[in-house]
Parts: C-alpha cells; sequence; structure tokens
C-alpha cells in the first residue's frame, strides 16, 4: 500500500511540475517519461503518456524509441490477458472428456 501511494504522490507531483516547465522541452519530456514509467501497472494509461511522448519529440528517433515503447507495452498487455482467459490444460481435458462423452453416449 505504501508503494501505491508513493507512486502516486510522484505522479502527481510530476504531473504539477510539467507546468513549470512548459518552456523547457527536455525537462518536459523527462517528467512525462517518468509519469509513463508510474503507470508501469497500468497499460491503458502508460500508453496515452507514451503516445504524448512520441508527439512532443522533434527528433523521428526518439518519436520511435517512444512509439515502440507503446507497442511493447500492448503486447505485453495482451499476453498477460490472454494468459489469464486461457483454460487451463486441466480444464480444457475435463472439456474434451464431457464432449466425448456426450458423442459416445448411447441415444435413449
Amino acid at each position: 500500500m505504501r508503494d501505491l501511494v508513493f507512486n502516486l504522490h510522484m505522479i502527481l507531483s510530476d504531473t504539477v511540475k510539467m507546468k513549470e516547465f512548459q518552456e523547457d522541452p527536455e525537462m518536459l519530456l523527462d517528467l512525462m517519461y517518468r509519469i509513463a514509467k508510474g503507470y508501469q501497472n497500468s497499460p491503458d494509461l502508460r500508453l496515452t503518456w507514451l503516445q504524448n511522448m512520441a508527439a512532443k519529440h522533434s527528433e523521428v528517433r526518439e518519436k520511435g524509441l517512444c512509439l515502440a515503447g507503446c507497442v511493447d507495452d500492448w503486447c505485453e498487455a495482451r499476453q498477460a490477458e490472454l494468459s489469464r482467459s486461457r483454460p487451463s490444460d486441466k480444464q480444457t481435458e475435463h472439456q474434451l472428456e464431457n464432449s466425448v462423452e456426450d458423442i459416445l453416449k448411447p441415444e435413449t
């Protein structure tokens, strides 16, 4: 719980600091990166911050790195989602056994 509160405090502090550094693009992007890192466990929010960073960058290489981070995060989130929704081997085996039993069951 303490880590969560600390993380939220850092995100909010960095968000407030963004207004202070609007004229300093490097510091602004550093703050945006720190905020994106703070959302490590929230893929949708992290993706939004990385996309915003990509839009702010003037160099193609830096934009590409932000977008590559977006793709990586998206892939990890989808993989985790699939592994949660995929039935276990035992569940699959049980479903197959039931299906075979239903097919082989004599009609009465």
